[in-house]
């Protein structure tokens, strides 16, 4: 039987109780022309995320579904599990920990509407920390209206998780696919190979950082790096792939790598990345300097931080 229900929105959360509610409140009271679920995977919280939902689910129960989980699953299982649940012509992910802004919605459906040469539509995000303060800059802000792969690999990722609205095709065949603990960034590569990505230049939603798995005082978080990296030597197993431009950014993304490291003050993984950019490709003046002066990486600590206090 189809549908009527023309968006899913999946939210993933565990241990999110202090913004789960704004996370579903801002859903609730979107404003659309078509008919949309809310479906909640919660995934075996130990704080009190789960009545939270609970309370939402029985003040809505038309528009809430809840996808409980008795063992706590893990990011990525609970992501598929929750996604196999939707029921509409589109899904739009969001994090347990993040929020909508009004008219999101109604906004992205329309643009995939009217655009069927996108399988996502992204855009903007406003970014706060956990102790929801503004912070001083978006996402990432990105100018192209509509983006292939190759732009999508160009700047790795250049929109937030949560701020995706993509058409409901992934089957076990797409999931199978990819390696069991596949960041979002994977994902959305894979997607691409089907489509193109159209980015709204707006803000329509509210990104939190600090709250997850990234926190506030740790550096670069391990499994984002690996991530990284069978991203693009995925991109090499393809015969159609602009090898040289592959090179080119993915040497560009490792000297970000190296760039954060030197701001966190972390000089073992400093000197790895910028060894490992060079490695791929050598394409800037900056960039050789950093490899240059990797003989005392204190020195380059000390210059990236001053930098950024400058900016």
């Amino acid at each position: 039987m189809k549908s009527d229900i023309k968006v899913s929105v999946c939210v993933v959360t565990y241990n999110h109780e202090k913004y789960i509610a704004e996370c579903l409140q801002s859903l609730v009271d979107q404003q659309c022309d078509f008919k949309f679920e809310i479906i909640v995977g919660e995934d075996c919280s130990t704080d009190n995320t789960r009545n939270i939902v609970d309370e939402f689910a029985e003040q809505y129960p038309d528009l809430i579904i809840k996808n409980y989980h008795d063992v706590n699953l893990g990011a990525v299982k609970n992501v598929v599990s929750t996604y196999k649940l939707a029921k509409g012509k589109y899904i739009c992910h969001i994090d347990g920990d993040d929020y909508a802004l009004p008219s999101k919605l109604q906004r992205q459906f329309a643009v995939l509407e009217k655009n069927l040469d996108c399988v996502i539509c992204s855009h903007d995000m406003n970014i706060i920390n956990s102790h929801g303060e503004q912070q001083f800059k978006t996402f990432r802000k990105h100018k192209n209206q509509k983006n292939s792969l190759l732009d999508l690999y160009a700047q790795l990722p250049f929109f937030a998780h949560s701020s995706k609205m993509f058409v409901n095709d992934l089957d076990d065949v797409f999931w199978g696919l990819l390696h069991p603990e596949a960041l979002d960034i994977e994902i959305h590569i894979n997607q691409t190979k089907k489509g193109n990505i159209f980015h709204i230049n707006e803000s329509l939603g509210v990104y939190r950082v600090f709250s997850g798995i990234s926190s506030e005082g740790l550096g670069l978080n391990p499994l984002v790096v690996q991530g990284s990296v069978r991203a693009f030597e995925d991109a090499y197993k393809s015969s159609s792939v602009d090898r040289e431009f592959i090179d080119y950014c993915y040497a560009k993304l490792m000297f970000e790598y190296a760039y954060q490291s030197a701001l966190l003050g972390d000089k073992k993984n400093l000197v790895l990345f910028i060894n490992k950019s060079c490695d791929i490709k050598r394409y800037s003046k900056l960039q050789k300097l950093f490899k240059a002066l990797t003989f005392y990486p204190p020195l380059v600590i000390f210059a990236c931080k001053l930098r950024t206090r400058y900016l």
